[in-house]
Protein backbone atom coordinates (compact mmCIF):
# COMPACT_ATOMS: atom_id res chain seq x y z
CA UNK A 1 0.00 0.00 0.00
CA UNK A 2 1.56 3.15 -0.95
CA UNK A 3 1.93 5.92 1.58
CA UNK A 4 -0.93 8.87 2.19
CA UNK A 5 1.61 11.46 0.42
CA UNK A 6 1.92 9.02 -2.71
CA UNK A 7 -1.61 8.66 -2.83
CA UNK A 8 -2.41 12.22 -2.51
CA UNK A 9 0.17 12.71 -5.25
CA UNK A 10 -1.65 10.23 -7.45
CA UNK A 11 -5.18 11.38 -6.51
CA UNK A 12 -4.28 15.11 -7.40
CA UNK A 13 -2.49 14.34 -10.14
CA UNK A 14 -5.17 12.12 -11.93
CA UNK A 15 -7.82 14.97 -10.69
CA UNK A 16 -5.84 17.36 -12.54
CA UNK A 17 -5.41 15.00 -15.89
CA UNK A 18 -9.01 15.17 -16.07
CA UNK A 19 -9.56 18.90 -16.66
CA UNK A 20 -6.44 18.72 -19.04
CA UNK A 21 -9.23 18.17 -21.56
CA UNK A 22 -11.74 20.17 -20.69
CA UNK A 23 -14.23 20.17 -23.15
CA UNK A 24 -14.37 16.67 -24.08
CA UNK A 25 -14.97 15.84 -20.10
CA UNK A 26 -17.48 18.54 -20.12
CA UNK A 27 -19.40 17.29 -23.31
CA UNK A 28 -19.14 13.94 -21.33
CA UNK A 29 -20.70 14.64 -18.61
CA UNK A 30 -23.58 17.52 -21.04
CA UNK A 31 -24.46 13.55 -22.51
CA UNK A 32 -25.29 12.05 -19.14
CA UNK A 33 -27.61 15.54 -18.20
CA UNK A 34 -29.50 15.37 -21.27
CA UNK A 35 -29.81 11.62 -20.82
CA UNK A 36 -30.92 12.03 -17.55
CA UNK A 37 -33.49 15.19 -18.77
CA UNK A 38 -35.05 12.92 -21.57
CA UNK A 39 -35.57 9.95 -19.15
CA UNK A 40 -37.51 12.50 -16.57
CA UNK A 41 -39.30 14.60 -19.36
CA UNK A 42 -40.31 11.51 -21.10
CA UNK A 43 -41.80 9.97 -18.03
CA UNK A 44 -43.38 12.87 -16.75
CA UNK A 45 -45.34 13.74 -19.83
CA UNK A 46 -46.20 9.83 -19.44
CA UNK A 47 -47.76 10.64 -15.92
CA UNK A 48 -49.18 13.86 -17.39
CA UNK A 49 -52.89 12.79 -16.72
CA UNK A 50 -52.40 10.12 -14.90
CA UNK A 51 -51.67 9.31 -11.37
CA UNK A 52 -50.53 5.56 -12.06
CA UNK A 53 -48.64 4.05 -15.16
CA UNK A 54 -48.07 0.20 -15.25
CA UNK A 55 -48.32 0.14 -11.52
CA UNK A 56 -45.96 2.86 -10.57
CA UNK A 57 -46.64 6.57 -9.45
CA UNK A 58 -44.99 9.00 -10.91
CA UNK A 59 -42.88 9.58 -7.61
CA UNK A 60 -41.86 6.17 -7.71
CA UNK A 61 -40.40 6.47 -11.14
CA UNK A 62 -39.25 9.72 -10.82
CA UNK A 63 -36.81 8.51 -8.07
CA UNK A 64 -35.97 6.09 -9.56
CA UNK A 65 -34.56 7.41 -12.51
CA UNK A 66 -32.69 9.92 -10.48
CA UNK A 67 -31.38 6.34 -8.60
CA UNK A 68 -30.18 5.10 -11.73
CA UNK A 69 -28.64 7.94 -13.19
CA UNK A 70 -26.01 8.37 -10.12
CA UNK A 71 -25.52 4.87 -9.71
CA UNK A 72 -24.85 4.90 -14.06
CA UNK A 73 -22.58 7.98 -12.87
CA UNK A 74 -20.70 6.18 -10.06
CA UNK A 75 -20.43 2.43 -10.98
CA UNK A 76 -20.04 2.65 -14.84
CA UNK A 77 -18.06 5.48 -15.48
CA UNK A 78 -14.39 4.60 -15.26
CA UNK A 79 -10.82 5.75 -16.04
CA UNK A 80 -9.97 2.48 -17.12
CA UNK A 81 -11.64 2.21 -20.38
CA UNK A 82 -8.55 3.00 -22.42
CA UNK A 83 -6.86 0.35 -19.90
CA UNK A 84 -6.22 -1.88 -23.06
CA UNK A 85 -5.06 1.43 -24.93
CA UNK A 86 -2.16 2.14 -22.64
CA UNK A 87 -1.10 -1.46 -22.52
CA UNK A 88 -0.58 -1.55 -26.69
CA UNK A 89 0.51 2.23 -26.58
CA UNK A 90 3.29 1.54 -23.71
CA UNK A 91 2.16 3.78 -21.43
CA UNK A 92 1.52 0.79 -18.73
CA UNK A 93 5.41 -0.15 -19.23
CA UNK A 94 6.10 3.52 -17.53
CA UNK A 95 3.50 2.64 -14.84
CA UNK A 96 5.07 -0.51 -14.38
CA UNK A 97 9.03 0.05 -13.86
CA UNK A 98 7.39 3.35 -10.85
CA UNK A 99 7.79 1.64 -7.28
CA UNK A 100 3.96 1.30 -6.76
CA UNK A 101 1.96 -1.55 -7.04
CA UNK A 102 -0.60 -1.21 -10.45
CA UNK A 103 -3.50 -2.34 -9.25
CA UNK A 104 -2.79 0.14 -6.17
CA UNK A 105 -2.23 3.02 -8.53
CA UNK A 106 -5.19 1.89 -10.47
CA UNK A 107 -7.53 1.94 -7.32
CA UNK A 108 -6.20 5.55 -6.69
CA UNK A 109 -6.73 6.83 -10.24
CA UNK A 110 -10.15 5.14 -10.50
CA UNK A 111 -11.32 6.55 -6.82
CA UNK A 112 -9.97 9.87 -8.16
CA UNK A 113 -12.25 9.87 -11.18
CA UNK A 114 -15.16 8.69 -9.41
CA UNK A 115 -14.71 11.50 -6.82
CA UNK A 116 -14.77 13.93 -9.83
CA UNK A 117 -18.07 11.91 -11.27
CA UNK A 118 -20.04 12.61 -7.65
CA UNK A 119 -19.27 15.70 -7.47
CA UNK A 120 -21.11 16.30 -10.46
CA UNK A 121 -23.62 14.23 -9.85
CA UNK A 122 -24.37 16.62 -6.64
CA UNK A 123 -24.12 19.73 -9.14
CA UNK A 124 -26.25 17.78 -11.54
CA UNK A 125 -28.89 16.02 -9.08
CA UNK A 126 -29.64 20.10 -7.77
CA UNK A 127 -30.33 21.42 -11.15
CA UNK A 128 -32.41 18.56 -12.23
CA UNK A 129 -34.17 19.19 -8.96
CA UNK A 130 -35.03 22.62 -9.44
CA UNK A 131 -36.57 21.93 -12.86
CA UNK A 132 -38.86 18.87 -12.36
CA UNK A 133 -39.49 19.78 -8.38
CA UNK A 134 -39.62 16.33 -7.72
CA UNK A 135 -41.17 13.87 -4.71
CA UNK A 136 -38.31 11.54 -3.86
CA UNK A 137 -39.79 8.00 -1.99
CA UNK A 138 -37.25 7.72 0.78
CA UNK A 139 -36.10 4.34 1.67
CA UNK A 140 -35.86 3.17 5.18
CA UNK A 141 -32.64 3.27 6.99
CA UNK A 142 -31.96 -0.45 6.70
CA UNK A 143 -32.40 -0.32 3.04
CA UNK A 144 -30.35 3.01 2.54
CA UNK A 145 -27.33 1.37 4.23
CA UNK A 146 -28.05 -1.86 1.76
CA UNK A 147 -28.35 0.57 -0.89
CA UNK A 148 -24.27 1.90 -0.35
CA UNK A 149 -23.17 -1.45 0.34
CA UNK A 150 -24.45 -2.96 -3.46
CA UNK A 151 -23.13 0.06 -4.39
CA UNK A 152 -19.07 -0.50 -2.98
CA UNK A 153 -19.69 -4.20 -4.27
CA UNK A 154 -20.75 -3.02 -7.33
CA UNK A 155 -18.34 -0.28 -8.00
CA UNK A 156 -15.40 -2.77 -7.04
CA UNK A 157 -16.56 -5.66 -9.20
CA UNK A 158 -16.59 -2.78 -12.28
CA UNK A 159 -13.00 -2.14 -11.48
CA UNK A 160 -11.68 -5.42 -10.94
CA UNK A 161 -13.93 -6.72 -14.28
CA UNK A 162 -12.49 -3.36 -16.34
CA UNK A 163 -8.27 -4.04 -14.52
CA UNK A 164 -8.32 -7.72 -15.64
CA UNK A 165 -9.79 -7.91 -18.77
CA UNK A 166 -7.79 -4.51 -20.12
CA UNK A 167 -4.57 -6.69 -20.12
CA UNK A 168 -6.14 -9.53 -22.66
CA UNK A 169 -7.44 -7.14 -25.00
CA UNK A 170 -3.80 -6.08 -26.21
CA UNK A 171 -4.04 -8.78 -29.05
CA UNK A 172 -7.21 -8.02 -29.86
CA UNK A 173 -5.62 -4.32 -30.58
CA UNK A 174 -2.33 -5.57 -31.83
CA UNK A 175 -4.12 -7.62 -34.87
CA UNK A 176 -6.43 -4.59 -35.46
CA UNK A 177 -3.91 -2.38 -35.88
CA UNK A 178 -1.52 -4.73 -37.40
Amino acid sequence: MPSALTTWRIFSTSFQERFAYKVGFFLWRFRQLIATIMSLTVWTVLFNNQTDLFNYSQNEMITYIFLVSVLQSVILTSALHNLAGDVYSGKISTLLLKPINLFSYLGIYEASDKMLNIGFIFLEAIVLYFIFQPIFMLPSIFELLLFFVWLAAGTAIHFLVLSVSGAPTYGVLSLSFS
